[in-house]
């Protein structure tokens, strides 16, 4: 059976073993599945450790993995510079099938990247920390499918003991 699997979650990274999770989380699907095709869209720390995760996993099985780079351009010369590093380490490019809004709302473009992202996978790696996550965002994390959480009750307390000490603009 072939599984599809993407990250969904905080553009951050707030867990310093977020990378050894992330190894565990996508060596465990590879190990489950005949194929495993990685839906990589570049969008801050967490999708670099989710592309590593599957360049190391593809290093020990090349004929399992599939690497596709999600984009909005089919032509990499309007790609930005961290788009196009993804697509030349990606086996694939594919494009998401998604209306870019007029008004040039990037928070708009990004839900709608995620719900494409959603929609097209078979299994979701999610990191979210509910209390910092944007409310309009949580529509995806609870989409019906199977799901790997690489959050930590510990991550979640730290941060709310830190919040304390922050200026109500920084908690914000």
């Amino acid at each position: 059976m072939k599984a599809v699997c993407s990250i969904i979650g905080h553009t951050d990274v707030y867990d310093v073993d977020i990378q050894s999770k992330m190894q565990a989380a996508v060596d465990q699907l590879v190990a489950e599945h005949e194929t495993v095709e990685f839906l990589v869209y570049p969008n801050g720390a967490l999708s670099s450790a989710f592309l590593l995760a599957a360049l190391r996993a593809r290093t020990n099985c090349p004929q399992k993995i599939t690497i596709s780079f999600v984009s909005l351009h089919g032509v990499v010369e309007r790609m930005g510079s961290q788009d196009r590093a993804y697509f030349y380490i990606s086996d694939q490019l594919v494009i998401a099938d998604i209306q870019v809004p007029k008004t040039n709302d990037g928070a708009i473009l990004y839900k709608k990247m995620l719900l494409w992202i959603t929609q097209n996978s078979t299994h979701i790696i999610s990191y979210f920390y509910d209390m910092l996550y944007d409310p309009d965002r949580q529509l995806v994390k609870h989409a019906r499918m199977p799901d790997i959480s690489l959050s930590t009750p510990e991550t979640e307390t730290a941060i709310l003991e830190a919040a304390v000490h922050m200026t109500e603009k920084e908690q914000i």
